[in-house]
Parts: C-alpha cells; structure tokens; sequence
C-alpha cells in the first residue's frame, strides 16, 4: 500500500474525443511546439470514478505479463521499484490461472484483519453499483466469469493453462 491506499496519487485523466488530446494513464498531452506537453487540468467536482487494478485476478495477471514484455529499459522508466517487485512477485505466483487467482487474493483480499483499521477511522465506504436499475435488459455481463470468457482467453493467449 502507498499512501494508505491501493492506488495512484496523480488521478486519472479524460479526455473529449473530439479533442485533438492524446490521453495518458493520468493525464493528458497536447501537441505543442515540437512535443507532447501535458494538457490544461480541469479537476472535476462531480464525477466519481472506480478504477481497479485488473477487473478480476485474470485481468491483474494479463497487466502484470503486459508490462514485463516490454523491453527492460522502458520497464526501468515506467516501473517504481515496488511495483516491479510486486510484478516479479505475480509473475512467480502467476504460472498457472488457479495461482494467479490465489496470489491475488493474497494481495488484495480485503480480510477481516485488514478491514478493521480503516473501519474503525470510519474510512471504508460502500458504493452500489448497480446498472441494471437504469440499463434494464441492455447491461452488459459484468460478472468475473463473462469477463474471463474463453473470448477475452483467446485475445490474450500469453495466459497459462
């Protein structure tokens, strides 16, 4: 945990797409001069958004092998010391899907023990999310199964057996 938290300080970015912007993981750049050059901030006071680190353990893993095939010295620029640890750690634990799922539960499974600290600075909140109360019939499957179907398998056959 950094900060007291499982994220990253610097937010996320968005973007217009009719904007001539060019999105970043956590910012925007807009083309100036000669170069890329972060884009005017605009800090919403409204919008909430719930970004996960890997939609389900399968995704996590499928980030993790992302990341390490790049080459190492782009890995050096874009990897903190304790991420890259914690993606050597996964890549270690990740051979087989039944491991990558028990190492993230290891990680980032919310246990009764590591509840209880945040519960007691009241700084746990449960956000419903729920969008068949306004999609109906027309929301997506979104449960970790339809996620990790045999499509999504496919689409990144670096997975294990």
């Amino acid at each position: 945990m950094k900060r007291g938290q499982y994220s990253h300080g610097a937010g996320k970015g968005g973007v217009r797409t009719s904007d001539p912007l060019r999105l970043g993981v956590h910012n925007a750049t807009e083309w100036r001069g000669d170069k890329w050059r972060r884009a005017a901030r605009h800090v919403s006071t409204s919008a909430q958004l719930l970004h996960f680190d890997g939609l389900t353990p399968v995704h996590w893993l499928v980030k993790v092998w992302r990341y390490r095939r790049n080459p190492k010295d782009v890995q050096k620029v874009i990897l903190q010391a304790h991420r890259a640890a914690q993606m050597d750690w996964m890549s270690a634990c990740g051979a087989s899907i039944e491991g990558a799922e028990a190492a993230h539960e290891t990680l980032f499974a919310l246990t009764p023990d590591r509840r209880a600290q945040p519960e007691a600075f009241d700084l746990l909140r449960h956000v419903p999310f729920d969008p068949f109360s306004v999609l109906g019939a027309d929301a997506p499957d979104l449960t970790p199964a339809a996620f990790n179907s045999d499509r999504f398998v496919l689409r990144h056959g670096e997975l294990p057996g």
